[in-house]
């Protein structure tokens, strides 16, 4: 996850340098390469925190996603319409992506559970 997240980076900094079509499509091409494996994020919490937390977890992030993905078209059409440019929308991408690199790198595994009795012990 924080190779994605560091690929995020590059490409958003690549974003800043699109002049032409071909440029953006080899944007567009690469953006979907790198976004396609954050798709593996619910894998990755099931493996990490386990089938017992999974729905809770990932309950919880959904709404955050699915707010962030509306408020992120309206909050750059905003911002656009403030500046005439959209490089403040993409260097804010880049310190977003950049954070959810380092807290992913900080976050630790959750401890395991102690048995409690003496049939769980194997």
């Amino acid at each position: 996850m924080i190779g994605t997240m560091l690929g995020a980076v590059g490409i958003v900094l690549f974003l800043l340098a699109v002049d032409s079509l071909l440029s953006a499509y080899v944007f567009g091409v690469l953006w979907g390469i790198v976004s396609s494996s954050q798709v593996l994020i619910y894998m990755i919490l099931a493996h990490y925190f386990g089938q017992a937390s999974y729905g809770t977890i990932a309950g919880t992030l959904r709404p955050f996603e699915a707010g962030g993905l509306g408020v992120g078209q309206s909050l750059g059409a905003v911002l656009y319409d403030i500046t005439g440019n959209y490089r403040g929308l993409i260097i804010a991408s880049l310190g977003v992506h950049l954070l959810a690199a380092l807290l992913i790198f900080l976050a630790a595994p959750p401890a395991s559970p102690l048995p409690t009795s003496e049939s769980d012990v194997s």
